[in-house]
């Protein structure tokens, strides 16, 4: 059944409830049916959604500018970017890309995201986050959240559902690493190459998104990246036998 409008008196009543004038209808900062969809990898299945959502949607690749030149007026109303990118990386490309023009009508659709992160990729401009395993359900309702002045996150535990996935050497050699093990010790112990001790830490920085040891192990003991030590689950497989924890440090 349709909300009646409010009377007069009922209007003074919330004008005296809440201290403030009751407007006859909030107004929204942002209209939602024009988007800049900067997609990485054009043709991106994003624009598809945002289309069948009745938007009318530019596409942009990345290397290009959703600017005056790229859109005719008026701008867009919103910013979509979407990003294969993770952890710093992933902050740095949303900045770069949105920058303070689209600062608070930007969404980012990626594949991950750390709880770490949702606080820069927010400083950085981002008003919404959409994972991409999601995508069709929830990047419509993102839209007209912040098209609404809204902020629009995955919650905690969608975030963790979808965090990055070791696999079990690249645990065995993070581990080893965050017990203080140099690259040739942790050969020795896993009875590898060195090359492939080096292979393997490239691989889980990638996925860990971090450049460095430090930032690696930094990141695990960092509560606020909802990780922590257990994503290691160390494996015993490539360990001498009677090896214990004291025997790696």
């Amino acid at each position: 059944m349709p909300r009646a409008a409010a009377t007069g008196s009922q209007k003074s009543s919330l004008h005296a409830a809440v201290g403030a004038p009751v407007p006859e209808r909030v107004p929204t900062r942002y209209a939602p049916e024009r988007i800049c969809l900067i997609a990485e990898r054009p043709p991106d299945e994003a624009a598809d959604v945002l289309g069948a959502g009745g938007a009318e949607v530019t596409v942009i690749p990345a290397s290009g500018q959703c600017d005056g030149g790229s859109w005719r007026r008026p701008p867009p109303s919103i910013v979509v970017i979407t990003s294969s990118k993770t952890g710093r990386a992933l902050v740095k490309t949303v900045g770069r890309l949105s920058g303070d023009e689209f600062a608070g009508m930007t969404i980012l659709v990626c594949e991950q995201v750390r709880p770490l992160d949702v606080r820069a990729l927010l400083q950085a401009g981002v008003r919404g986050i959409v994972l991409r395993a999601h995508m069709a359900e929830t990047l419509l309702p993102t839209v007209a959240a912040v098209a609404s002045g809204q902020v629009c996150v995955p919650t905690h535990d969608v975030i963790g559902a979808v965090g990055p996935v070791l696999s079990g050497r690249e645990k065995q050699v993070i581990g080893l690493v965050a017990m203080g093990l140099m690259n040739v010790e942790i050969a020795e112990r896993l009875y590898l190459a060195e090359s492939t001790v080096k292979s393997h830490l490239s691989s889980a920085f990638a996925k860990l998104g971090v450049r460095s040891r430090h930032e690696a192990v930094e990141l695990l003991l960092n509560p606020a990246s909802g990780l922590g030590l257990g994503i290691l689950s160390l494996d015993t497989e490539g360990i001498p036998a009677g090896a214990s924890v004291a025997d790696l440090h």
